[in-house]
């Protein structure tokens, strides 16, 4: 980040029929500062209909209010606002989420190391405090090592949401150190992806590698991207000072039928236009699994098993009717790759 001369931040938060919690994501960052940077703040408004845009735009007269008219998904959105706006970094940060002081600064301190830094991921704690649970206890979250956590009313530990995106051998995105309680936090500085619940971007990188692919709508949408740029060598680090507290799926909920769609049905487009042959048939793989799975739950008379199914066809569906769109963009892709698509092996991880 150029220190001699001042450059300017704009910090986007997206809004759709969310206005309590933009209204205090807001709060937690009008004030933000940092040495030589102009900060300015954007709300995009995805199409609400609750009246949360009008009441934003009147409790919050400093902070400019862009309307889209329709909801035009997560990366839609930034990119309406990335196209209305000429900042030398884009900072976007979850509506469910507050910024801890110090945020916006710590996000964008890494770019003065680096020219070739193109994104840097925030730390983002779940919010509440957590304990583990017998697998059994409805609601709880499961971390990789297949231990169950659930929200604590007294004591328990604070969880990490996110330290920035990784992905699998089967192209299934994931945030790294999921559940990992906040003391025992050693991610390393450099990592696959940025987690665009709260991130920033440089904006030559984008220019250079193109911005997010709204037709995934969302979830996904910051996997590629980070994807992209890594072909085309941008760095992308982790600022484990710009600290956020997230309430995690706020906007759908992992286990709706809005989530489980939209993630299999971009996990395969995006394993498509950036991964091997060999991702593409592991992803395919691995929903069929997820078929197989769930419609032996069904006949076993479990209700959410039908739902989960129903929605993992649908998903499916989705992704066959536009992969040979999905396979078409990444043979153009490759023609700008400085990275071959077999990169990708040194940083996935098992299933």
């Amino acid at each position: 980040m150029p220190t001699s001369e001042r450059v300017r931040c704009t910090v986007i938060v997206v809004n759709w029929n969310g206005g309590d919690d933009t209204a205090a994501c807001l709060r937690s960052l009008i004030g933000q500062s940092a040495e030589g940077v102009a900060i300015d703040l954007l709300v995009v408004d995805n199409g609400s209909t609750d009246g949360s845009a009008e009441s934003l735009e009147r409790d919050f007269p400093s902070v400019t209010m862009l309307r889209t008219g329709h909801n035009l998904g997560f990366g839609g959105a930034v990119n309406h606002a990335l196209s209305a706006t000429s900042g030398d970094y884009a900072v976007l940060v979850n509506n469910d989420a507050l910024a801890e002081d110090g945020f916006v600064a710590a996000l964008l301190a890494p770019f003065s190391t680096d020219d070739r830094i193109g994104a840097v991921t925030a730390r983002i704690v779940l919010t509440g405090r957590f304990e583990p649970v017998s697998a059994d206890v409805a609601g709880s979250y499961r971390r990789s090592d297949g231990s169950h956590w659930t929200r604590s009313e007294v004591g328990g530990v604070e969880l990490l949401n996110s330290t920035g995106n990784i992905v699998s051998r089967s192209g299934n995105g994931q945030d790294r150190s999921w559940l990992v309680p906040v003391d025992d936090d050693n991610s390393a500085e450099e990592v696959f992806g940025f987690s665009g619940g709260g991130c920033a971007l440089r904006r030559s990188t984008l220019v250079d590698v193109g911005a997010f692919d709204d037709s995934l709508f969302m979830y996904y949408e910051d996997t590629d991207l980070a994807w992209r740029m890594r072909r085309r060598r941008w760095s992308i680090r982790y600022a484990r000072d710009a600290t956020l507290h997230h309430r995690h799926a706020g906007s759908s909920g992992v286990n709706s039928p809005l989530f489980l769609v939209n993630n299999v049905r971009n996990r395969i487009l995006t394993a498509a236009k950036n991964g091997p042959s060999s991702m593409l048939l592991a992803s395919l793989w691995r929903t069929l699994g997820s078929l197989a799975k769930s419609f032996v739950q069904t006949l076993r008379g479990r209700p959410s098993a039908n739902s989960r199914f129903r929605a993992t066809v649908s998903g499916l569906l989705g992704a066959l009717r536009r992969l040979p769109h999905a396979l078409s963009i990444g043979r153009e892709l490759d023609t700008n790759a400085r990275e071959p698509r077999s990169f990708i092996r040194d940083w996935t991880i098992e299933d």
